[in-house]
């Protein structure tokens, strides 16, 4: 059974346009600078209750303790496997 011969309806499948590509042939993104001062005299400027900025410490830490527990687990944990099978 011979084969077909190929016709070409004129469909596009995926667009080769480098705009919708990815941005690995565009070159690196430039992220628009931060204004470090201008950024701390906002944050002055909120005029937070004691009572505000330890609920906000709090949410902090609340969040940040078990991430870093989690990770010297694991560390200590790597390193106790490590001790175990370099017996």
């Amino acid at each position: 059974m011979p084969k077909d011969q190929f016709e070409d309806d004129g469909r596009t499948v995926v667009s080769m346009d480098f705009d919708e590509v990815g941005s690995r042939y565009r070159g690196r993104t430039v992220r628009p600078k931060i204004d470090y001062k201008q950024r701390h005299k906002e944050v002055a400027e909120l005029k937070m209750t004691p009572k505000e900025r330890r609920a906000l410490t709090l949410a902090v830490y609340s969040q940040l303790i078990p991430f870093v527990l989690i990770m010297f687990g694991s560390m200590a944990l790597f390193m106790l496997l490590l001790m175990f099978l370099w017996r």
